[in-house]
């Protein structure tokens, strides 16, 4: 017999998610799904042409629960095995716990010098065509990404605890 798939919960993860998600198939491997598809190949070490984009969920249109759900049903249509939902709560716990919490950081323009103080990088990330991480990226002192482009123009990135107090 079949374990059952996930049911809704009640749970952070049936919060409506605000962005697109894509729901891919790696043939004979697994189905996934993201919000940065070109971040998750590299993160994996696979190339566009290795993965089958299934469906896209339109932001606003579906709880976390609900895409995991569609991950999971998609997985079992293929012959794949479906996540055990101890892995749904581990997703939700990083979303919505210190872990998954976005930093703060301060963006300075390299040609006026003008700052901009961002709070929700993921969203700031996505609005702006950056790849999932790229303020953090560039933040890190240890990273060889020492900046970010926007609209042509390069943006230094610091950490808004770190810029404050003058470091």
């Amino acid at each position: 017999m079949t374990k059952p798939l996930s049911k809704p919960y009640g749970d952070d993860s049936d919060q409506i998610c605000s962005y697109e998600m894509v729901i891919y198939h790696v043939p004979n491997v697994k189905v996934g799904s993201t919000n940065d598809l070109k971040t998750r190949l590299m993160a994996q070490k696979l190339r566009p042409k290795d993965v089958e984009i299934l469906l896209k969920v339109p932001a606003n249109s579906a709880s976390y629960n609900h895409i995991w759900h569609m991950e999971q049903v998609n997985a079992r249509m293929l012959g794949l095995p479906s996540e055990h939902e101890g892995n749904r709560l581990a997703v939700n716990r990083v979303r919505t716990g210190p872990l998954g919490q976005s930093g703060t950081y301060v963006l300075t323009n390299c040609e006026t010098g003008a700052t901009t103080t961002v709070s929700e990088a993921g969203r700031f990330e996505r609005k702006h065509d950056l790849y999932q991480s790229a303020l953090s990226k560039a933040a890190n002192p240890n990273s060889s990404t020492k900046y970010v482009t926007l609209d042509g123009v390069k943006h230094t990135v610091a950490y808004a605890e770190k810029h404050k107090g003058g470091e």
